[in-house]
């Protein structure tokens, strides 16, 4: 019953995240030019060079990665994430909802908040949408030198030049800010509002420790 209730609560925050992440794009993203890094960056950049959907382009690029990540990481987590990224994207595509707004920082602030909420909200379902999460874990599996934050940031960055060299400087610049809302916005909703942290240490001289931390850290 417990497992029920706890898997019913991560899939309604994914689907939730889903929603909230995907709006983004006709509602701000889209309408504006700006690739916020990641798989959903490049087919941002497609997408307005060649007017491929975001979504089912989205789509194709991570299938190999599933299947991939199938092998390397786990099926549980790769199944929640499968589900997580058919329905991420297919939301991008179907939700046509008409621009809420045409100036590009603002869009640039608020399509981060929103994208980065709803990835919170994906990621603390136990999902991500795929795409370079998803690569950056198996990369990482192979080459433990290779953080995922570091892999992450290097892909961010080929995405905003693409973004540079065919939509032009001003939407990079625009796409830097959407990827630092989004990054900020998305740690907090794993975080939580709270301040307050938790930390437990186990050893056999908890005693002591304990004694320290009370006496010296104040």
């Amino acid at each position: 019953k417990a497992f029920a209730s706890k898997d019913f609560r991560q899939y309604s925050l994914m689907v939730l995240g889903c929603l909230v992440g995907a709006a983004a794009y006709p509602l701000l993203l889209e309408p504006n030019h700006i690739a916020p890094g990641g798989f959903t960056g490049i087919t941002t950049v497609l997408h307005y060079r060649l007017g491929l959907p975001i979504g089912l382009t989205s789509l194709v690029l991570n299938a190999p990665l599933l299947l991939l990540g199938w092998r390397h990481i786990g099926s549980r987590f790769v199944v929640k994430t499968l589900l997580a990224t058919l329905l991420f994207s297919l939301l991008i595509d179907a939700m046509r909802l008409p621009a809420v707004s045409l100036d590009p920082m603002l869009a640039a602030v608020f399509g981060g908040v929103m994208l980065g909420f709803g990835m919170g909200l994906i990621l603390r379902g136990g999902a991500t949408t795929g795409g370079t999460d998803l690569l950056a874990r198996v990369v990482h599996q192979r080459f433990r030198a290779l953080s995922v934050g570091t892999f992450l940031f290097a892909f961010d960055l080929m995405v905003i030049v693409l973004a540079w060299v065919v939509i032009g400087a001003q939407h990079a610049l625009y796409a830097i800010i959407c990827v630092f809302v989004l990054t900020r916005v998305m740690d907090q909703t794993l975080i939580g509002i709270g301040y307050d942290k938790a930390c437990y240490i186990i050893s056999h001289r908890h005693e002591a420790i304990a004694g320290r931390v009370l006496l010296e850290l104040g």
